[in-house]
């Protein structure tokens, strides 16, 4: 299977993340090796396998390597410092928001409807010091 520096780095980083965002929520969450792969009840052979599931919904991990280093996940989003950043920052509501023109966007409503779960906690994450919560 072909894996780039961004995929390993994902793969590494995930356990911290899910750690981390465990102790922010103060839930725990069961990773994805403990339940594999979810089936659509309809169409068989859509799958997908969450990080993480809790109770109140799954959990996506993206670890974030494409802002400059000065930069936080949420200063990024506001400044839209990249083009192709998977958030936003929705000035009138005050918060951030998942890309809705994203190729992530379409996997995380996919996962939602799959999953039977209502929440997508998509969880942003370039270490323990910079990491965002959005609900999706």
């Amino acid at each position: 299977m072909y894996c780039n520096w961004r995929m390993n780095h994902g793969v590494d980083c995930e356990p911290i993340a899910i750690t981390c965002l465990e102790s922010k929520k103060g839930q725990v969450i069961q990773r994805s090796n403990d339940f594999g792969l979810f089936a659509d009840k309809e169409i068989w052979w859509l799958v997908t396998s969450p990080d993480g599931i809790c109770d109140s919904g799954f959990v996506e991990v993206k670890t974030i390597t494409n802002i400059q280093a000065d930069k936080t996940i949420k200063e990024a989003a506001q400044e839209n410092l990249v083009s192709s950043f998977l958030l936003r920052w929705d000035p009138v509501e005050s918060r951030l928001l998942l890309n809705r023109e994203h190729k992530y966007f379409y996997q995380m409503q996919g996962q939602v409807n799959i999953v039977d779960k209502e929440t997508c906690f998509l969880f942003t994450f370039v270490d323990e010091n910079d990491f965002e919560i959005v609900e999706v």
